[in-house]
């Protein structure tokens, strides 16, 4: 990650000022610094680095200059993290930055160090705008690398659409997906708020390692194809039972109060949903069931009760905070 502060200087064009880290690479710096090269009054720009691996998050906004032509100093804060983050996430912060700098007297005095290196301001001028890109730096950090990440485990049997669902959220698309062989860690944000995910393979010689994956997770999604004959629903309702046995054992790491979240799956393609749904709530048992559990028709594929099932296990953690 990094947070670089640029400006429009009026002979050489756009330049860096100070980055956070140091260390800049060459490559990115003259991607950062097209974005100077815009024509845009203040506000975001958005892209990624020419690899795909990083975005960058431009905020490019304009202070008060008595030594600037038109009297104004063109000045861009950029972001650069991993692409999943969304810019929302960080608009606040940046948007403070500049703030801070367009109320602070003389500020612009420092894009200028070179022709007026004789102005005694200059030195104190650099250690505010220093400490400033420092502190907002921090702050980005502590959203990009959260400690208190929630870790949900992704469960059900093969082929339900697990990892359709959790690609859609991170994607906002429907896409096929191909198998989950064994595990899959998946790192997405909801609503500015970050988790993990364990997408845990369904295949029927695998299920029995799912308790090992996470002893302690945040939250369980628990994914059924609705469309499923009866026979398989009698299978995940076969597994099912063992993550409330873990539940109500007090031996176990997994709190009574984690929230569950039992997502009926592939609507799009049912008949009689009413009467599928009820069929399924009462063979997993759920009409006098002490677990906190929430029942979500979603569909993968339209992407139907996705973010509000997840919105409700936001609500129920907050609950347990």
């Amino acid at each position: 990650m990094y947070l670089i502060l640029s400006y429009f200087n009026q002979i050489f064009g756009p330049q860096v000022f100070a980055s956070i880290p140091g260390d800049l690479p060459e490559k990115l710096t003259e991607y950062v610094l097209k974005y100077m090269n815009i024509n845009i009054d203040e506000g975001f720009l958005e892209g990624f680095t020419p690899d795909q691996n990083f975005k960058i998050i431009n905020y490019v906004f304009k202070i008060p200059s008595e030594w600037a032509r038109g009297k104004l100093e063109i000045v861009m804060l950029s972001l650069c993290v991993e692409k999943n983050y969304k810019f929302e996430m960080f608009q606040d912060n940046l948007k403070e930055f500049g703030s801070k700098l367009k109320k602070k007297p003389h500020i612009y005095k420092v894009f200028h160090t070179k022709e007026h290196s004789e102005d005694s301001q200059i030195e104190v001028l650099l250690g505010i705008i220093k400490k400033n890109l420092s502190d907002n730096y921090k702050k980005v950090k502590k959203i990009v690398e959260n400690p208190n990440l929630g870790i949900f485990l992704t469960l059900g049997l093969s082929k339900a659409g697990k990892s359709t669902i959790l690609n859609y959220l991170r994607t906002n698309a429907f896409k096929d997906m191909k198998p989950t062989l064994a595990l899959e860690v998946i790192k997405m944000m909801i609503d500015k708020k970050i988790f993990r995910s364990v997408d845990v393979s369904g295949q029927k010689k695998l299920r029995s390692q799912w308790g090992t994956f996470k002893k302690n997770p945040d939250a369980i999604i628990f994914v059924i194809d609705i469309n499923d004959p009866l026979e398989r629903l009698k299978e995940a309702k076969y597994e099912f039972s063992k993550i409330q046995e873990r539940i109500s054992n007090k031996n176990d790491d997994i709190r009574a109060k984690t929230p569950i979240l039992i997502c009926l799956n592939k609507i799009d393609l049912a008949e009689n949903l009413e009467q599928k749904q009820s069929q399924i709530t009462e063979l997993l048992g759920l009409k006098n069931s002490k677990i906190n559990f929430k029942v979500q028709l979603t569909s993968a594929k339209e992407g139907t009760g996705i973010k509000d099932g997840f919105k409700w296990i936001f609500q129920e953690l907050l609950k347990l905070a």
